[in-house]
């Protein structure tokens, strides 16, 4: 009996350790779950407070007044001392680069501070949202951990397989998060139903004019009528909706007290000079100079100018952001060459007088015959003023001048068609030598094989091109020695350069000639010499 107990003994003792091993695991079960229980609580606190505070932020919101007149009239003063002093700084801030650069840093500072501001305010205000947000999404992690616990304690399988833990968890979340959004979308039900409500009477209003719509077709007529009668009444003695306090630019010019500043006097100097039509840059350079101006370049390729002896200190810059439009360098050259019209600036254009008799004869009416009249005063009138600005006066000196303008356009033109052959011969004769050079190895071959049928056979084509391009040369040099490449390169350049140059004149000289002879013909016409309306010979 002892030996079965003694052998028994230890079989005892291991089935009584059983129970507590068990224990001791549904202990700590009991305890996650508690845990697990807790933190499920105090999301669900967290998220009921973070719902109370955003409620009431909502609702401070919306209970929020508008801005009263008197803090509406703090902003705008606020806002036009800001722009008064911005503006008194921009208008001197050419003058001195270190004040520009400080007011463009001061301005760059402004922004970022007002970019930093609505981050800041952004942030302040959707911080209750957020926070809502956050603790439902720990709400939705806790109760669903709460309920794997819960799971777990009551079938022990499931929390064995850490997969099936992970699994279990996923499928409790996304259960939770459709039990939020059906919320949410019971939530949209309920203020669609109640937009609904707020448009019975849209539909009330539609549902009448359905029912009777002979009455309000009736209405409509009325005031229609209604409207009618106060569009044409006529008021007799009009006040002025201004009460005088405007006025246009002719009687605010002649009332301007105080004399030019220096960048109107420069515009006005740089339009005087244009309209001389200088040639190049430099001859525009010499009449603002003429002018009482001294030219300075700056770094960068601009140029500035000062008015010497009108106490003008700082140089005052040929660019558009001080000046205005049509006063960039850009402008001005492109003023100089005829390429564009500066903007903002009309030129007076001359036509030729209008034939009215054969224009009648030809089937148009007494309206064309009026504004052709109208038209052939403009032209003779514009006539008479050219002749006066340039002091032609006299019939014989207009004549000479239009036949010397005539003499120059066609000179300049010849010399461009001379440029432009010369730039022919010389990329015909740079390509020949490329080509020369290129097939030269190919033809010394062919002559080392003593003229070779298999040769030429095989490189025929090269042996071509060799026999063209030694022709092309030939006939470009006409006996002459053959410069080398960068000579021709160096002649391509010049004759390119001078082209550009010669242009600029012929644009120039086509402008004279096309206005002096318009201006003859006018003149011939008023003076009873020609028909109005003559075709002129015109030559290239």
């Amino acid at each position: 009996m002892r030996q079965e107990d003694e052998a028994g003994g230890p079989q005892d003792t291991g089935k009584a350790q059983e129970p507590e091993g068990s224990a001791e695991k549904a202990g700590s079960k009991k305890d996650k779950y508690q845990k697990a229980q807790a933190k499920a609580e105090h999301a669900g606190e967290k998220l009921g407070k973070a719902r109370e505070k955003l409620d009431k932020t909502e609702a401070k919101r919306a209970a929020k007044k508008p801005p009263g007149l008197a803090k509406k009239a703090v902003r705008g003063a606020r806002t036009e001392a800001w722009f008064y002093v911005h503006n008194k700084i921009h208008e001197v801030e050419h003058e001195n680069v270190g004040v520009e650069g400080a007011h463009k840093s001061e301005l760059a500072a402004e922004a970022g501070a007002r970019k930093l501001t609505r981050y800041a305010k952004r942030r302040w205000r959707e911080h209750p949202a957020r926070k809502v947000a956050k603790w439902e999404r720990k709400d939705i992690k806790a109760r669903a951990n709460v309920d794997f616990q819960k799971m777990a304690s009551e079938h022990p399988e499931l929390a064995s397989n850490p997969l099936s833990r992970v699994q279990q968890k996923w499928k409790l979340k996304r259960r939770y998060s459709k039990e939020a959004k059906a919320a949410a979308k019971q939530g949209a039900k309920a203020a669609k139903k109640t937009a609904a409500a707020s448009g019975t009477a849209t539909r009330r209003a539609a549902q009448f004019v359905t029912r009777h719509p002979v009455a309000v077709l009736v209405l409509l007529l009325l005031l229609l009528l209604c409207f009618l009668v106060s569009a044409v009444s006529i008021v007799e003695n009009p006040k002025p909706r201004s009460k005088g306090k405007y006025r246009n630019y002719g009687e605010w010019q002649k009332d301007r007290k105080g004399p030019l500043s220096y960048q109107d006097r420069l515009r006005l100097a740089i339009d005087t000079a244009l309209a001389e039509r200088p040639a190049d840059l430099d001859e525009f350079l010499n009449l603002m100079k003429r002018a009482g101006y001294e030219v300075k370049t700056v770094r960068g390729g601009g140029i500035s100018f000062r008015l010497t002896g009108q106490g003008q200190e700082r140089f005052t810059r040929l660019r558009a952001s001080t000046l205005g439009d049509g006063y960039d360098l850009q402008d001005v050259l492109s003023a100089i060459e005829g390429k564009e019209k500066r903007p903002g600036r009309s030129e007076r254009k001359i036509s030729l007088a209008v034939d009215i008799q054969a224009k009648l004869a030809a089937g148009k009416g007494p309206g064309y015959e009026r504004w052709a009249k109208v038209f052939n005063i403009k032209q003779m009138a514009a006539a008479l003023a050219y002749i006066q600005d340039n002091n032609l006066t006299d019939y014989e000196q207009l004549a000479q001048k239009a036949t010397e303008a005539a003499d120059r356009f066609h000179a300049i033109s010849e010399q461009i068609k001379q440029t432009e052959q010369a730039m022919k011969t010389n990329a015909g004769l740079k390509a020949a030598t490329v080509q020369y050079a290129k097939t030269r190895p190919v033809f010394e071959q062919y002559k080392a094989t003593k003229y070779s049928r298999k040769f030429l056979a095989e490189h025929e084509a090269d042996l071509e091109l060799y026999r063209a391009a030694q022709a092309e040369m030939r006939s470009l040099l006409g006996g002459a020695k053959l410069p080398k490449m960068d000579v021709l390169k160096e002649e391509g350049r010049k004759l390119t350069a001078k082209k550009k140059q010669l242009y600029g004149e012929y644009q120039k000289a086509r402008r004279d000639m096309q206005e002096l002879v318009t201006i003859k013909a006018n003149i011939d016409t008023l003076m009873g010499y020609t028909e109005p309306g003559r075709k002129q010979e015109k030559e290239r």
